[in-house]
């Protein structure tokens, strides 16, 4: 019994692979999507600043109410993280 012939693939059209041309390997079709991420990422690290600088000054002020009730600069310390020095410093 002979062996059926395997019918060849039809050939794709369009352009063949060594004439693709990709963006990711020109930089200056990515130089708009560049400026974009870093605008985003100096806006995502402003952000986080303003944020750690919100919470800081929320802590001292915790710290300020505390030494006003009396209590220890050591205790104030310890409930708050901030180093002796700088809740002696809040005093002023």
């Amino acid at each position: 019994m002979a062996a059926k012939a395997t019918p060849e693939p039809e050939k794709a059209s369009g352009p063949r692979p060594e004439e693709w041309s990709f963006a990711s390997q020109n930089s200056e079709s990515n130089r708009p999507m560049a400026d974009w991420t870093e605008a985003r990422e100096k806006a995502e690290r402003g952000y986080a600043s303003r944020i750690a600088a919100s919470k800081r000054e929320g802590i001292e002020e915790v710290a300020r109410n505390a030494l006003a009730e009396g209590l220890s600069v050591e205790v104030v310390s310890k409930v708050t993280g901030l180093a002796p020095e700088t809740i002696a410093g809040l005093r002023n």
